[in-house]
């Protein structure tokens, strides 16, 4: 063998077993991290607008899509999703408390939400982006986890079956009994929760991404406090398989959330 081809050779197995070595998990599924700004400049791209020019008609809707991508707009309510959106400001003086500074927002809100027409997405983004980034916020550049859209939990669910074999009687009869009464169903919970990256069999549900991917408050100690107890006696379970495991974390522990999420996709299968 010439030493060119041992060098490649050496070369592939170094850059191969580099991301093992380090103890890090190659990103293999779904899960996404975006910052504010890197959205804008996508949305920017999509929508034909010049770079430079962020204002007026050629900046239009370039929030509205922004808020769209990064799950902070409710496009049903049309209006914003108040415990998704503060994770992209940074509020410098916050002497009178968090709950004041939300009241805040909330009244901003109350009075913004009438100024543009319900059929006028853009506008009305723009007027609750108004809300959010007064003097005492600045916007954050730090990288956020995204949440699914509801298109990419079918997607997900979708991929799941075809991963798992589902064959179309084990379907049948997993919408007629449920997800947990069926082994390929519980399968199926947990292959969701691993391509959009909200489980792993050592740790358990990541709460924090959970909360974000249902729109919860990220502060609500006692959600997390609940939901890590729950994990805790499901782990002690004896003879749970994997799947069963993550199965039961799903819709014990995350209940309305994860289960619900998958239940109804399957169920219109």
């Amino acid at each position: 063998m010439k030493s060119y081809q041992v060098f490649l050779i050496l070369a592939t197995l170094i850059a191969v077993s580099a991301p093992l070595a380090s103890g890090v998990k190659p990103n293999c599924h779904c899960m996404r991290y975006k910052s504010g700004p890197r959205v804008i400049a996508e949305c920017r791209e999509m929508l034909g607008y010049p770079p430079g020019d962020y204002y007026g008609e050629a900046g239009r809707c370039q929030r509205y899509c922004g808020a769209m991508l990064m799950r902070a707009w409710d496009s049903v309510e049309e209006a914003p999703q108040f415990a998704t959106w503060p994770r992209f400001f940074k509020v410098e003086n916050l002497a009178e408390g968090t709950d004041c500074f939300n009241d805040r927002i909330n009244s901003c809100w109350s009075v913004m939400k009438d100024a543009a027409a319900m059929d006028d997405p853009c506008s009305r983004v723009d007027n609750a982006y108004t809300c959010f980034n007064h003097s005492e916020v600045n916007q954050r550049e730090e990288k956020y986890f995204v949440p699914q859209s509801q298109l990419q939990h079918k997607r997900n669910i979708l991929e799941c079956k075809e991963i798992l074999q589902v064959s179309p009687i084990e379907l049948n009869c997993i919408q007629r009994y449920g997800l947990f009464e069926h082994a390929k169903g519980r399968c199926w919970v947990r292959c969701f929760m691993l391509r959009e990256q909200l489980y792993d069999d050592e740790t358990g549900v990541d709460i924090y991404r959970t909360l974000v991917q249902r729109a919860g408050a990220l502060d609500n100690d006692l959600f997390r406090k609940n939901a890590g107890d729950c994990m805790e006696r499901v782990r002690e379970s004896c003879g749970l398989d994997n799947c069963t495991q993550a199965a039961r974390m799903a819709k014990e522990c995350f209940e309305p959330g994860i289960w619900s999420v998958v239940d109804k996709i399957v169920k219109e299968l």
